[in-house]
């Protein structure tokens, strides 16, 4: 027979597929599939592979339209390239459209049955979205799709005709029926952009073979893989199609319900392997790959060079009190104390310490300082302290160690030891020890202020400091008792106004040059009072316990810090930085090193 049109034609249905439309074709000229295809010139290999040929000589015979093949085939499916299938006007993978399992829903043969009883494979219709994996339900009769019939070889599965054939008796008798399902938003959404594109959601712009594996997969790793597929996809969808905000915060919940030692490849199931290997190189998962990548990078402590779903990470963005430690050098238990003692870690932080999480970069330089911390002993044999030299440097805070936790041994900074011996040298002269001179530690208990004060002399050049020829350490260094005598602790009168000279009073908080702390003065920032000095009979400013209190409430320095936290000055230092806080320089005109407490208060709770 080569005609060039049947005589006897029929038009394509709702969904069908290209061997089911060419099944009924022969059906209605009442030959079998294989004789029909013989018929007409074309093999079945070449009906299953849509060859181009066989397809005009099909719209030649039964008088399609190219519009009408193009139906046929967007319903049928035709290779993109290895392992892709071109389908509804989208790119799926082809293993979730080719299956030897056909699905399909009996409600609707059924329904192809009653329309012409007498010749019922002249009208029943293989539907083109029961080969789709992640389609469930038929949502016009709410009945599941199930196995028709199972066949691997390929030509046999698409012979349409004598596979339906075999199938009018069990569904006449019911023998597919199962109960009606109600179907879900995820189910009529799925119909909806196979059948027409058409997306309300957020997953609209997303392929749809993407989202549907996304969706199910998510919905498994939330339902810890206990759900059916059909309920996974459901819980994922109504996730999903939220957008990035709950897609998100469906990963975080996910990560932080995982154990404290789990990974990312435990906590988020089969959803790690799917967009990490199965679809790594699918560009239409990049939106769910990125997703799942921050959640990752804001919930595991990734090292630098760590790939993450397929990207290394450039540079670490967060520790785990485990890995500082091991970074470090020592155990996570004193690490974890010296996190919460530096202020990096809250108290109350009772997370796993393989869970406790914190900026990297901000804390880098701590973890890179640990390894070089000292005990006691190893400061007082850096400074040649005694045991009562060292004490008394440390009460007058001129040595603070890094922590404060007492069960953190070796809390001391060696660089801070060498710090204060290069001052000392460098301010120092040789001399020929006599009674004119007198040690340190002797001359802060004659002083008022203490160490702290005679330290303060000598930084400001008021006290002549001596060093003595080949003697060691901070023993070596002596002070001219002559120029200690106007700053001996002498009884207060009781009628005394207790007063302190601004200029002084910007020396004790750590502000060296009193020009500027005067300047803050006259510039009306701090409240002062002008007194004539008793002894050169000028107008000076000095500073009531109330103007102290006044200046106290509004501004601090970094003495103040630490005096009032007990934190060390290098500690600050890095704390003040990490947060941004600026010095006080209202009109860009700077008092040195002074800050607005109500602006470093947050980072600096007092004990």
């Amino acid at each position: 027979m080569r005609l060039s049109q049947l005589s006897l034609i029929t038009r394509p249905r709702l969904r069908e597929t290209l061997p089911s439309f060419v099944s009924r074709l022969a059906a209605v000229n009442g030959l079998s599939f294989p004789e029909f295809a013989t018929d007409m010139g074309f093999s079945l290999k070449r009906l299953c592979q849509c060859d181009d040929a066989l397809l005009s000589r099909l719209a030649e015979i039964a008088a399609l339209s190219d519009r009408g093949v193009a139906e046929l085939l967007s319903w049928t499916g035709t290779s993109a390239g290895e392992v892709r299938t071109q389908f509804r006007d989208e790119v799926y993978v082809s293993r979730s459209l080719r299956n030897p399992i056909m699905r399909g829903c009996p409600k609707c043969l059924l329904a192809d049955v009653a329309e012409n009883p007498a010749n019922p494979l002249q009208v029943m219709t293989y539907r083109g979205d029961w080969q789709f994996r992640d389609a469930q339900i038929c949502c016009e009769h709410n009945h599941p799709l199930v196995p028709l019939w199972e066949e691997p070889i390929l030509a046999r599965r698409w012979d349409i005709q004598t596979q339906f054939y075999h199938l009018l008796e069990p569904l006449k008798s019911g023998g597919f029926d199962r109960p009606n399902t109600r179907p879900t938003k995820y189910d009529f959404w799925l119909d909806q952009r196979l059948k027409s594109g058409s997306d309300n959601t957020c997953l609209k712009g997303q392929r749809v073979f993407a989202a549907t594996v996304f969706c199910r997969h998510l919905g498994m790793a939330l339902g810890q893989d206990k759900d059916t597929a059909s309920k996974a996809s459901e819980t994922g969808f109504d996730i999903a199609s939220r957008g990035h905000g709950a897609i998100r915060e469906a990963l975080d919940g996910l990560a932080k319900r995982s154990g404290a030692g789990d990974g990312p490849q435990k906590a988020f199931g089969s959803l790690y392997p799917v967009l990490n290997r199965d679809y790594a190189d699918l560009p239409e998962f990049d939106m769910f790959r990125d997703n799942l990548r921050a959640c990752i990078l804001d919930q595991w402590p990734v090292a630098a060079g760590e790939r993450v779903l397929g990207r290394p990470l450039t540079e670490r963005r967060l520790h785990s009190v485990n890995s500082a430690a091991k970074e470090a050098g020592i155990g996570p238990d004193l690490m974890n104390l010296i996190l919460t003692g530096t202020g990096i870690l809250d108290e109350g932080d009772d997370r796993p310490l393989s869970r406790k999480l914190f900026n990297a970069q901000h804390s880098a330089s701590l973890i890179a300082e640990v390894p070089t911390w000292v005990g006691p002993q190893r400061m007082r044999d850096l400074l040649g302290a005694s045991r009562a030299q060292f004490e008394g440097l440390v009460k007058a805070r001129i040595l603070v160690p890094t922590v404060q936790n007492a069960k953190v041994k070796s809390r001391w900074c060696a660089a801070d030891a060498l710090d204060l011996l290069d001052r000392l040298r460098s301010r120092a002269m040789l001399i020929d020890p006599d009674a004119t001179w007198m040690r340190l530690d002797t001359a802060g208990q004659k002083i008022d202020g203490g160490l702290a004060k005679v330290l303060d002399l000598i930084w400001n050049g008021a006290v002549r400091l001596g060093q003595i020829p080949n003697a060691q350490g901070i023993g070596a260094f002596v002070v001219a008792k002559s120029k200690l005598a106007p700053f001996m602790a002498t009884p207060k009168q009781a009628d005394t106004t207790d007063v302190i000279s601004a200029a002084a009073y910007g020396r004790r908080i750590g502000l060296r040059d009193k020009g500027l702390f005067l300047s803050l003065i006259r510039d009306g920032h701090t409240p002062a009072v002008v007194q004539m000095h008793p002894k050169t009979r000028k107008p000076t400013y000095v500073m009531t316990d109330e103007d102290i209190a006044a200046f106290q409430s509004r501004f601090v320095t970094l003495t103040m810090i630490a005096r009032e936290t007990g934190l060390h000055r290098n500690t600050i230092i890095r704390r003040l930085k990490d947060a941004g806080v600026e010095k006080f320089a209202p009109t860009g005109q700077g008092y040195g090193g002074l800050f607005l407490r109500s602006q470093i208060a947050p980072f600096f709770p007092k004990n």
